[in-house]
């Protein structure tokens, strides 16, 4: 973890509009947040098609995105007017929106993933209970689950593991960073960081043996934590002050792992 680049920003204007980008199959989708747009690029010709996903005020807060076995996207996001998560899909050129749960003021992420015989996951945290929800749906329909009492700012992150399992990392009530992970329908909790004040902007990878990787902003510092036999470490990767905001991880094919984060200093 010691060595890193920096990408430069316009330091003025945080570039938190970008919330989701994926290269699927030479198709390139990137959602814009707080706008209600999706941009869709193909290779080649490198045009740009931009439409519009829910034209309702206030819509497309703290989004996410997936691809299914087509190809299509499948997008998660706050309609802060109402106070609900949303998902909207798009099928041949057509988007359709469906309520997935009431969330009241909202803040933090929604995450989006596919599991086992395309199941589609959702993860978020109400506004009002700060209660974190895993919702799956199937043929029939939103099924929505409380999972454990979560942060008021809402961090949390998702991912299915090898075996179809969903796994969450979120900021647990106190401030401490946590882990959960569901086997059928029986969950399994660890606290994976005691020693931060609050940790924030979670990332969470899994690598190819079913172990999570977590960056996240702890006590001023980017952090990352990795489970080494049954036990949690963790290490400051970025010492400098303000580094670590807005993480996301990823696993190379040998299993390091990289994170993607904003400097604010």
């Amino acid at each position: 973890m010691s060595s890193k680049r920096r990408v430069e920003t316009n330091r003025s204007a945080i570039p938190v509009g970008i919330l989701a980008l994926m290269l699927v199959s030479l198709v390139l989708f990137v959602t814009l947040g707080p706008v209600d747009q999706v941009a869709r690029a193909a290779v080649p010709p490198y045009a740009w098609s931009v439409s519009r996903v829910d034209p309702n005020d206030d819509t497309g807060l703290f989004t996410s995105i997936v691809l299914d076995g087509s190809g299509e996207p499948y997008i998660s996001y706050i309609d802060e007017t109402l106070g609900i998560v949303r998902v909207a899909h798009r099928s041949t050129s057509n988007w359709t929106t469906e309520p997935v749960a009431s969330v009241g003021s909202s803040q933090g992420n929604t995450n989006l993933a596919f599991g086992p015989n395309a199941t589609l996951y959702l993860s978020f945290v109400a506004g009002e209970s700060h209660v974190v929800e895993l919702a799956t749906r199937n043929a029939s329909g939103w099924t929505v689950t409380p999972v454990d009492l979560g942060y008021s700012e809402g961090y949390n992150r998702l991912v299915i593991d090898p075996t179809g399992r969903p796994m969450l990392a979120y900021t647990a009530s106190n401030g401490w960073l946590r882990y959960a992970v569901r086997t059928g329908t029986t969950w399994a909790f660890e606290t994976v960081d005691r020693t931060t004040v609050i940790s924030r902007y979670i990332g969470l990878a899994v690598d190819g043996s079913g172990e999570p990787h977590i960056s996240y902003y702890g006590n001023g510092v980017l952090r990352y934590a990795a489970r080494v036999a049954g036990v949690w470490q963790t290490e400051m990767v970025d010492p400098s002050p303000y580094a670590g905001w807005y993480s996301t991880i990823g696993l190379d094919s040998g299993g390091a792992p990289h994170i993607a984060y904003y400097d604010s200093v």
